[in-house]
């Protein structure tokens, strides 16, 4: 049984009587007792009490558009502390998460034993003894010796910051534990893009609760996913509660002090309550088309799209919010995804806005419209799709860089354009030596032995095809800011130009990636093989800017990749270096003698103690892979990439 509509008609029968007992009394022949009168009137204010405090634990009710405007948003490395500590793990393939004490201890322990003369064993002891730095708080923290909550705010800036005792702690052995690695590096000699940034007075400003929150996972995107379409929710909002209150409270009020015109407010109210409870059509109210300039524009093109929506409904919608379904990477430069109309039946209504594109395929989602009744008191979010799918492709350019990339030195048997340090049989003179038995008469300097009667033999140098598979690390989304490219963009742009140099040079080059075996072109030139490279890095789903998650695990995909390298490759690693497991990966490519560089897009920040620990993380591995002998391009993420790389090719290192 509908109780709802069992009350609703028996309110309005009600409602009806009492205005004829007003009108007409002569019509209403019951004697109606003056008791029976008076606990209706103390039932309306007893509902009056009931409604009022059920809207009171009620908030109001809307659904969340979230902002299509701006790109997908993604974090910098070290969101959380157990993130940063997750740089310092000493045993690998261990989940298990970290107390703040002993992973602090641990960094420590990490930066003592590659930028001082301690070993690992003389290192802990250090930490446990608190004599590896100057601040006796932090000594006296990371050796067990007391609770953090007895450690006290020790300037008055610090009680201004109103941070906890923990905060506050914490944010100074980051201080100290990035003084040692300052200090090692700078005695080091070893050169690097930037020095580390320490925590000064601003960066400790920032080191506020508020501040911590403001950047969410990597893998958690701003924008809501809605699924397919169809209508996700009926919801209540909430909107005009109040007016059942206030019509009640007159019935109640009206009918206690036997006043009809205080009655009559009453029933006016409730006919005004009635009507708030009209539903919008049950039924897809809209269709919708959306067109767009170019499907297949270049990088950085602005393609315009222009959306149309038409009421199919046999009503007035009087009140209709439209977001379009905009691309996650992609970002509005021009007009606004967003329309507020009504619209009658038949009508359009029509909105159009820019979008800058970006490589990869970008599909446009279903259309979300909110259809609310003219009092707002019942929505309804329905997502809407366009007959055809509507999405952009946008392939990559591969401009070669305008500087050469000085790559390691290994060969394949076929003639090309890198010298080797080797001499013997080849195309370029190298130098001559005195004539050894068994040498080859045509290498013989007869002109010499005309002239001085001695036999030498000349030696040419050999120039040989590098063979280079770049392997794009695609299973890291940061960035040191939010809603700008993330460190999977750079990474594939970067391979791109490189490739685009490499080919250009002569040699064979293909593609890979660290977390797909599907993803695989072998090594090879020319036009055609130029052009497969392009669709590759613009159309395959693990290259694309938001998650995929490949069919096999990362482990099946390297062993796939190594199984596919030949002896004499050589590999271009791009990563930012934020997991320990990556860093693992690219010491045993080079541990099994294919020759690695490493190109490392920088995307760390420095506004809070977790993100300043994964810096120093970041630089741990950068120098723990130096130390095995692998070249890093640290790219800095305001540095461009020609600049990084004419720096490394001239150096050695990276800038």
């Amino acid at each position: 049984m509908n109780w709802h509509r069992v009350l609703l008609v028996s309110g309005i029968a009600a409602v009806t009587l009492g205005i004829l007992a007003l009108v007409a009394p002569e019509a209403i022949t019951a004697d109606i007792n003056q008791a029976a009168v008076t606990l209706v009137g103390v039932l309306a204010l007893l509902q009056v009490v009931r409604v009022a405090y059920a809207r009171s634990q009620r908030d109001t009710q809307q659904a969340q558009t979230g902002t299509p405007e701006r790109r997908q948003s993604v974090s910098p490395p070290g969101e959380t502390l157990d993130d940063a500590f997750g740089y310092f793990r000493v045993k690998p393939h261990t989940h298990y998460r970290f107390g703040v004490r002993d992973g602090l201890a641990d960094a420590a322990v990490s930066v003592l034993t590659r930028y001082t003369d301690c070993t690992e064993k003389t290192a802990r002891e250090h930490v446990e003894n608190g004599t590896w730095t100057d601040d006796p708080l932090v000594g006296r923290f990371l050796a067990g010796d007391g609770d953090v909550r007895t450690y006290t705010p020790t300037s008055f800036r610090a009680l201004l910051r109103r941070n906890s005792p923990t905060d506050q702690v914490v944010s100074r052995c980051v201080d100290a534990i990035a003084a040692v690695a300052e200090n090692g590096h700078q005695h080091s000699g070893e050169r690097s893009r930037e020095e580390l940034e320490t925590d000064t007075a601003e960066n400790r400003d920032n080191d506020t609760a508020e501040n911590r929150d403001e950047h969410r996972n990597p893998d958690e995107y701003e924008r809501e996913e809605r699924g397919g379409e169809g209508l996700h929710a009926r919801r209540q909002t909430g909107r005009w509660d109040g007016i059942s209150v206030v019509a009640l409270l007159a019935v109640g009020v009206g009918v206690l002090v036997e006043q009809p015109g205080v009655l009559l407010v009453g029933v006016v109210g409730i006919v005004y309550a009635a009507y708030t409870r009209a539903n919008p059509p049950s039924e897809r109210p809209l269709s919708v088309e959306r067109a767009v300039s170019d499907e297949r524009p270049d990088p950085g093109d602005s393609v315009e799209v222009t959306v149309t929506v038409t009421n199919e409904s046999g009503r007035v919608l009087p009140d209709i919010r439209l977001v379009d379904g905009v691309p996650g990477p992609l970002s509005v430069t021009n007009g606004s995804p967003r329309l507020g109309t009504a619209l009658r039946p038949g009508e359009r209504a029509e909105f159009s806005y820019t979008v800058q594109a970006r490589r990869g395929v970008h599909e446009f989602t279903p259309l979300l419209a909110l259809v609310r009744t003219l009092p707002g008191t019942v929505e309804d979010e329905w997502s809407i799709a366009t007959p055809s799918p509507s999405a952009l492709t946008c392939v990559p350019r591969l401009d070669p860089l305008p500087v050469s990339l000085a790559l390691r030195q290994t060969t394949t048997q076929y003639a090309g354009v890198e010298e080797t340090a080797s001499a013997g049989d080849g195309a370029e003179f190298y130098a001559t030596r005195l004539y050894q038995p068994g040498d080859s008469m045509s290498r013989i300097d007869w002109n010499r032995q005309a002239r001085t009667g001695e036999f030498s033999t000349l030696l040419f140098r050999e120039e040989r095809l590098l063979r280079v598979v770049l392997v794009i690390d695609a299973g890291t989304f940061v960035a040191p800011e939010p809603n700008t490219e993330h460190t999977l963009d750079r990474s594939v742009d970067a391979a791109g130009q490189l490739y685009a140099t490499l080919q250009s040079a002569g040699h064979s080059v293909g593609v890979a990636t660290l977390q797909s075996a599907a993803c695989w072109l072998p090594p090879g030139t020319g036009a055609t093989h130029r052009e497969k490279t392009r669709e590759l890095l613009a159309r395959h789903p693990v290259l694309q800017s938001t998650p995929y998650e490949p069919d096999e695990s990362p482990v099946r995909a390297k062993r796939i990749l190594r199984s596919r390298l030949s002896p004499e490759t050589q590999l271009l690693v791009f990563s930012p270096l934020c997991r320990p497991s990556v860093v693992r990966t690219i010491r045993q490519f080079e541990a099994a003698g294919y020759p690695v560089t490493v190109v490392s897009p920088d995307p760390t920040a420095a506004n809070t103690p977790s993100q300043r620990l994964a810096r120093i993380g970041r630089r741990v591995h950068v120098t723990d892979i130096r130390r095995d002998g692998i070249p890093v391009i640290d790219w800095g993420w305001d540095e461009s990439l020609p600049g990084a790389v004419a720096r490394f090719s001239s150096t050695g290192v990276s800038p």
